[in-house]
């Protein structure tokens, strides 16, 4: 890879007036994170894999950077090295949001990811968290500010939120479904509407809240284990979102169970004028 004089002077120019915005590092500092920028900026070209390099191309890399000024914020923020960007740090843990936001606030990440993960203990404040966390994700990636990550595969992205999605509305509509079904058979059959009170009912009652929760989490969860997260925590992530979507489906089938219970029972009250229900209900 070769430069004339003038890209040359180009480039020795811009990491002079970077070196001007970081007036308050140290000079060793200073030096160091001149010379992770001007590797970071031989990266850049020879990226576009051709012996000799155009001037467009010279400002092509020095754009990507940033301005003087941009690239000295970033590296005054948190003390950055140069070639990382505000989530690609080389200590993220899933897509680096947390530790992003630490070190521009100028907080170590360690105790904001445990304050974090504290918060995401409280029922109600999970789903929350993991949206707001994917927003800061996406706003930062499309705003340029993620651009040393590995891409975002929207296809498995879309697969991936919409198979946790779908199974969700399956399940309960599904259940919906046939609940009309065993309502529908049992006016025909024994004249009056199907009422299932008690502990017999719970998911006639409580469906709609649960799957309201299963929404609001595996589907932030779908998209989040799609995304370019550590490969340590990909595999977790995807079973969990699994795992989450099992336990839903166990919870609505034995809702389901318990409803047939409710409806064996009126069944036999119906017929027996309640003298042999009770014993069934001692059993139960």
């Amino acid at each position: 890879m070769r430069l004339t004089k003038k890209q040359e002077h180009r480039i020795a120019k811009y990491l002079s007036d970077v070196g001007r915005y970081l007036g308050d590092l140290p000079d060793d500092d200073r030096d160091r994170a001149i010379g992770q920028l001007k590797a970071r900026l031989g990266r850049e070209l020879r990226q576009f894999g051709a012996d000799e390099i155009q001037d467009a191309q010279v400002d092509t890399a020095l754009a990507n950077c940033g301005s003087p000024a941009q690239q000295a914020a970033r590296l005054l923020a948190g003390r950055a090295p140069a070639g990382y960007s505000f989530l690609a740090w080389p200590d993220r843990v899933w897509l680096g949001v947390v530790g992003g936001l630490a070190r521009q606030l100028g907080v170590e990440p360690g105790p904001a990811r445990f304050i974090v993960v504290l918060l995401g203990l409280v029922p109600p404040l999970l789903p929350l968290l993991l949206i707001v966390y994917l927003v800061a994700y996406f706003v930062a990636y499309y705003s340029g500010r993620a651009r040393d990550l590995p891409g975002i595969k929207l296809g498995a992205v879309v697969r991936s939120a919409l198979t946790a999605i779908v199974s969700s509305v399956a399940l309960f509509f599904g259940a919906k479904l046939l609940f009309l079904f065993i309502g529908h058979v049992y006016l025909r059959f024994m004249g009056d509407a199907l009422v299932v009170e008690g502990r017999w009912g719970w998911l006639l009652a409580h469906d709609k809240s649960l799957f309201v929760w299963a929404l609001v989490l595996l589907g932030p969860l779908s998209i989040l284990c799609a995304l370019p997260v550590q490969d340590a925590w990909r595999d977790t992530l995807r079973k969990t979102t699994q795992a989450g979507l099992a336990l839903y489906a166990m919870a609505v089938a034995l809702g389901i169970a318990c409803v047939l219970v409710g409806v064996v029972l009126n069944v036999v009250a119906e017929l027996t004028g309640g003298s042999g229900v009770d014993a069934l209900r001692s059993l139960l």
